[in-house]
């Protein structure tokens, strides 16, 4: 009797291997593969980086020598323009000297031109010895500065006192300031002429009822020639009217 045939799928013949622990032994390969892969690629990538970084810090230590030669180049300027501009002040202060010594020494020789020369005007000479600043002048123009003034201002400052006192007792005395002024300017520091302006400068302001400004000639003579003669009459007259 013949068996009976069957219909459907032909069963497949199992080898023994379970089809989970196929699967973990494929992906134990991968692994393995992997890290093999890994640990050889990783010390030439490492090499690589090192490389990659040696080569930076050695850039940047160049770009700092580099930077520290710039600020070294940069202080060396900044002290050689202190210098030059120490230099160009010192220049400029002796310039700056030079031209005002000049320009007194042309004062100075105009005023002996009026002195000494036809036709001589010894007010005009005056008038310009007072305006020069001696001390800009060169120590041998100083002499000769100090010779002409001595030849031409106390005959100024007396003939000046002279007009002035004149004026006071004539009881001009608008002219008799003016004067008086003028003395004043032309004497020598510490002459009587000096003080003496002052005072009937002082008393010329009193008669025109100016208190302040006879107030000042008085002081003058009390502050600068506290010793002289008309002092203590100066003294009283600021107190006493």
């Amino acid at each position: 009797m013949t068996a009976p045939v069957r219909l459907g799928p032909k069963p497949v013949r199992s080898n023994g291997v379970n089809p989970m622990m196929r699967f973990a032994f494929v992906f134990a390969g991968i692994i393995v593969g992997a890290l093999i892969m890994y640990f050889a690629v990783l010390p030439s990538a490492t090499a690589r980086l090192n490389s990659d970084i040696a080569a930076r810090d050695a850039h940047i230590e160049k770009l700092e020598m580099s930077l520290s030669g710039l600020r070294a180049d940069k202080d060396s300027m900044d002290e050689d323009m202190a210098k030059l501009n120490k230099e160009l002040s010192y220049t400029n202060e002796v310039l700056s000297k030079s031209k005002s010594a000049l320009l007194e020494s042309e004062r100075l020789i105009k005023a002996m031109e009026n002195r000494y020369l036809a036709p001589i005007d010894n007010k005009k000479a005056g008038g310009i010895l007072i305006s020069i600043n001696a001390e800009l002048l060169p120590e041998g123009s100083k002499l000769v500065f100090d010779k002409v003034s001595a030849d031409t201002l106390p005959k100024l400052a007396a003939t000046s006192y002279r007009d002035g006192y004149n004026s006071y007792r004539r009881g001009r005395y608008d002219d008799a300031i003016s004067y008086l002024d003028m003395a004043y300017s032309y004497a020598v520091s510490g002459d009587a002429v000096a003080y003496k302006s002052l005072y009937f400068k002082g008393r010329s302001y009193l008669k025109k009822g100016d208190t302040a400004k006879a107030d000042e000639s008085f002081k003058k003579i009390v502050d600068e020639y506290p010793s002289c003669d008309l002092a203590d009459d100066a003294a009283y007259l600021m107190k006493h009217r």
